[in-house]
């Protein structure tokens, strides 16, 4: 003789019933609709580097601009480098508010405030290579023109500034002289141009 089922068991298929749906209907669910990690992560790593690599060129014309404007002794990152390597004595003088000289500088800078410029004390060693930046080079080429007139003697300006040193790995340090892992970029619109580095919590 057939009895009624229990609840006990009715809970039960009916758990299994739905179940089973669920599982149906992770099966039937559109290719779309599952994630797929690596090749989205391949793909957001695609379009991060098109990215970086737009605004670098952005940035690069930026720079050739400024240098025309300024009409500075324009000298690249990597050149600044080759002179390192050589031996070569520089003194960085930086032309930016100390502000932005609080968070991070190029190490050895002397800080001279674009303002103070012109009524700076000139008491440069005789046999340093003077070399101005400031966030992106306009500021300090201007400022690298004026003191190679009162100077009578060469000036340099670092191309596209603390940006292209930091960019290209070159060292920050803080106001102690440690190293740093991010600098004042100006502005929120130039500091698009920054590349993070690892530690930086922005």
């Amino acid at each position: 003789m057939l009895t009624a089922p229990s609840k006990n068991f009715t809970g039960l298929m009916a758990l299994a019933f739905l179940g089973a749906i669920g599982c149906s209907a992770g099966k039937d669910q559109p290719v779309s609709a599952v994630k797929d990690g690596p090749r989205d992560s391949a793909q957001k790593s695609a379009e991060e580097s098109a990215e970086q690599a737009r605004l670098d060129r952005e940035y690069e014309e930026l720079v050739r601009g400024f240098n025309r404007k300024t009409g500075a002794r324009a000298v690249t990152v990597a050149e600044v480098r080759k002179r390192f390597a050589a031996g070569e004595n520089i003194l960085f003088l930086d032309i930016r508010e100390p502000e932005e000289n609080a968070v991070a500088a190029l190490p050895g800078a002397r800080l001279i405030p674009p303002s103070k410029v012109r009524e700076a004390a000139l008491d440069f060693p005789a046999g340093a290579t003077l070399m101005t930046y400031c966030t992106a080079g306009y500021r300090s080429g201007l400022a690298a023109v004026e003191l190679e007139k009162r100077l009578q003697r060469p000036v340099y300006n670092l191309s596209g500034g603390i940006i292209a040193w930091f960019n290209a790995g070159g060292e920050v340090v803080g106001p102690a002289g440690k190293p740093a892992d991010r600098i004042h970029p100006y502005s929120d619109e130039w500091g698009r141009y920054v590349r993070p580095r690892q530690g930086d919590a922005r």
